[in-house]
Parts: C-alpha cells; sequence; structure tokens
C-alpha cells in the first residue's frame, strides 16, 4: 500500500484474494492498515504518489492528449483512485503546467523543500533527492530541459543563423530591447 498510495488492485497483489477472503473488504484493510501505522502514513504515501502521477501526465500530455487506452493498467487504477476521471487528471496536470510557469510558485516550493541548499539563484540538491521533490519542480525542471531541447534543435537546423536580429543596427530591432 505505501508503494502504491493506495490499496492494490487484485493483478498488482498476488496474494489479494487470500487477503480480502481473511480480512475483508479493500475498505477494512485499509482501516486496519492506518489503525496500525496511522493516518498520516497513508496520507504521505497517497501524496507522494499523487504528485508524481500529477509531474508523470503533465509531461507525457505537454504536446499532445495521450489517449487512456495507451496507459498502463498500473496508471489506469491510479487515475482512478486519485482523480476519479482520466480528464479530471488532466485538468490537474494543466494546472501544475501552469503554476510551474509562475516564479512566485516556484519559489515557494523551493523555499518548502527541507533539503538541500538554497541560495539567491537556484536549489542545490543531491540526485538522491529527486524522488522527494514536489511535483511543481519536477514539472518546473522538465518545461527548462524540453525548451533547451527545443531551442538546441532549432539551431541544429538553422546552422549559423539566429531567429532574431542580433544588432540595433539600421533596419534591425534591438536584440532583446537592449
Amino acid at each position: 500500500m505505501l508503494d502504491l498510495g493506495r490499496f492494490p488492485t487484485p493483478d498488482e497483489f498476488d496474494r489479494f484474494h487470500d487477503l480480502k477472503s481473511k480480512v475483508g473488504t479493500p475498505r477494512t484493510v485499509t482501516r486496519i492498515f492506518t489503525t496500525r501505522f496511522g493516518d498520516s502514513t497513508l496520507e504521505s504515501a497517497r501524496q507522494l504518489r499523487r504528485d508524481d502521477l500529477l509531474a508523470y501526465l503533465a509531461l507525457a500530455n505537454f504536446h499532445k492528449k495521450i489517449p487512456l487506452k495507451y496507459l498502463s493498467d498500473k496508471l489506469q487504477a491510479d487515475i482512478r483512485s486519485f482523480f476519479g476521471t482520466y480528464e479530471s487528471a488532466l485538468a490537474s496536470a494543466r494546472e501544475l503546467l501552469y503554476s510551474a510557469g509562475d516564479s512566485r510558485n516556484i519559489e515557494a516550493a523551493c523555499e518548502g523543500f527541507p533539503h538541500g541548499h538554497q541560495d539567491e539563484d537556484a536549489l542545490q540538491i543531491h540526485r538522491s533527492l529527486l524522488k522527494d521533490l514536489p511535483a511543481i519542480l519536477v514539472s518546473r525542471f522538465a518545461l527548462l530541459v524540453e525548451t533547451s531541447v527545443a531551442c538546441e534543435a532549432f539551431f541544429k537546423t538553422v546552422p549559423n543563423q539566429l531567429p532574431f536580429p542580433v544588432s540595433g543596427g539600421r533596419g534591425t530591432a534591438p536584440l532583446l530591447g537592449m
């Protein structure tokens, strides 16, 4: 349950039917789990998995919507558990992308991240902490990489040319308003 942040489907847990016959419904199993380990344990696992899924959906659907039928059974079960419908999940993923574009949200997420070192320009963390980053920071990083790759691809296709005038000379616009 902690890896998934939800109760597993029969395909995800080999002893699903044994557990169900001995303990009862998934709701009963979840109640026993939270009684023993606390609500916050399951809620933390649920939030981590939900954030991972949001970041994945935001980036996977950045260019074109992926039909639900092409997602794995595990991802489809996650979507049903965390969002109810695929459309709701995609709407949340779009909201995440838009919020990742706002520097105030990024700054707040960096300040709220309890690990690493933050200076005026960057949050510096060890690579082992990447899995713990909030979804908004993962999305922002991926957007920056996506933009960099697109720019690099453009400049490779138009060698020795820039897509904008470099000087402020006669007949050209000033470079970046300078």
